[in-house]
């Protein structure tokens, strides 16, 4: 680790495969960025190669890093420490699954497993919409250790400062808050970052993770269940009913021409929606979702996303 006096605001980092230390900018200095080649790029002929503008992040220990990448794809940074941590030193890393940004005192917590790796990708961050022109709060789940009552799991994470009021998740013992990013460095404090000591994110916390985003991939659903064996067998749904009770139908979807034989509304009069029986729009995409994985054509998408 590197350590200098340095004017706040800015110091420079840089990409390799390997973990390196981070050198703080000299107080002479008034910015500094250095690029390196996205070697993970370079060994990946499948890997895209695309440009990323600067985007701001604000980090869970409230440190905020401008992250970018030329139409090369190498990677630059530039870090603004939190307010009272001026000398705090950082670790860049790159892998295939992206840029990370790692403040000293979270390190230990990433390797034990307490704070999840993601919580530092800005590569992921950048491109996800996490950055701070696209919104000011920090999604994040935490665990608490198994068996923890619901009503504990709450009073826990409203302890936290700067969180959003929890969302319970009994089922795996943690609760989703979204952190307000001006209060981050605060809420790192109220979580035990940064305290030199064994009590440290240690009461009765298992993990803090991103709560981070899907994307569905129903292009592998079939295989995965076995499906196209079936259809090769001739068992291909001919002459099959399926009734589907769900949030409505896209009764227009290129997929359902000519599959939908008969649809009823059974919303009762005064509810959102309701009242018409044969008004059976589908406001929210599920019901049109469920009705295509089961008979879907595939038509919209060349067969690509064909139904059961």
């Amino acid at each position: 680790m590197l350590s200098t006096p340095r004017r706040r605001g800015l110091v420079a980092l840089f990409a390799s495969l390997l973990a390196v230390p981070l050198a703080a900018v000299p107080e002479t200095a008034t910015a500094a960025t250095v690029t390196t080649a996205d070697t993970t790029a370079a060994t990946r002929a499948d890997a895209p190669v695309t440009g990323l503008p600067p985007v701001k992040i604000t980090l869970i220990t409230g440190d905020t890093v401008t992250y970018s990448k030329d139409a090369a794809g190498r990677a630059s940074a530039t870090l603004e420490p939190v307010e009272g941590e001026e000398a705090r030193t950082y670790q860049a890393q790159q892998d295939d699954h992206g840029y990370y940004v790692i403040p000293a005192d979270a390190a230990p917590y990433v390797s034990g497993g307490l704070l999840d790796k993601e919580l530092f990708n800005v590569d992921y961050l950048a491109a996800n919409g996490y950055g701070d022109a696209k919104t000011a709060q920090l999604p994040l789940i935490v665990q608490y250790q198994p068996q923890t009552k619901a009503a504990d799991l709450a009073g826990k994470a409203r302890s936290l400062k700067g969180g959003t009021e929890p969302m319970v998740l009994e089922s795996i013992d943690g609760a989703a808050i979204k952190v307000d990013k001006k209060q981050a460095g605060a809420f790192w404090q109220s979580l035990g970052g940064g305290r030199n000591d064994a009590r440290a994110l240690t009461s009765g916390l298992r993990k803090v993770w991103l709560d981070g985003k899907v994307k569905a991939l129903d292009d592998v659903s079939n295989p995965q269940i076995g499906a196209p064996a079936a259809w090769a067998a001739g068992y291909d749904g001919t002459g099959a009913k399926v009734g589907v009770i769900d949030s409505g139908i896209d009764l227009a979807h290129p997929d359902l021409q000519g599959r939908v034989v008969a649809s009823r509304n059974f919303v009762p009069a005064g509810m959102p929606g309701g009242g018409n029986p044969g008004e059976v729009t589908d406001r929210v995409g599920h019901g049109t979702h469920v009705a295509s994985i089961i008979a879907g054509s595939g038509a919209a998408s060349g067969g690509k996303y064909k139904g059961v």
